[in-house]
């Protein structure tokens, strides 16, 4: 297992695309397993096969890539999606108190549109489909209403 934290972040396009592809690669001739951990979404559709999102330093959404980037189960990933170049979207910001704060509770609350009372409660990582899982109260309606 290769563990890589930005390693294609200082790099210009032509040269992230050698790494990328050499990696790749690197992947199918000798089995390589990567850790990837990076910020830019069009890197994890290209190279992951399955996927972890984070929101201060906790996981709120796992699952394989084509299905979590396609239709994201957590507002934050939606949010983190929506807000890519080309989107047009950007990240609904927090207050300073709650963004340096510790607190209880789903900690996107503040910033999240379908936060309620349930989020004083924090959210535990759960199954929500084959191979996905997320730490959110509100996941399944929220796919019920994207499907109606």
């Amino acid at each position: 297992m290769l563990i890589l934290d930005e390693p294609t972040s200082a790099l210009d396009v032509s040269v992230q695309a050698q790494i990328l592809n050499l990696l790749a690669d690197m992947r199918r001739q000798h089995g390589l397993a990567y850790l990837f951990i990076t910020h830019n979404l069009s890197v994890v559709s290209y190279l992951a096969d399955r996927v972890a999102v984070m929101y201060r330093g906790r996981i709120v959404e796992t699952g394989d890539t084509a299905r979590l980037l396609g239709a994201p189960a957590h507002p934050y990933t939606r949010v983190l999606l929506d807000s890519a170049p080309g989107r047009g979207l950007g990240v609904t910001s927090a207050s300073a108190a709650e963004s340096g704060a510790a607190r209880s509770g789903c900690s996107f609350a503040p910033r999240c549109p379908r936060a309620d009372t349930l989020c004083a409660q924090a959210p535990e990582l759960r199954p929500l489909a084959q191979r996905q899982a997320v730490a959110c109260h509100h996941a399944g309606a929220m796919r019920r209403s994207e499907q109606a």
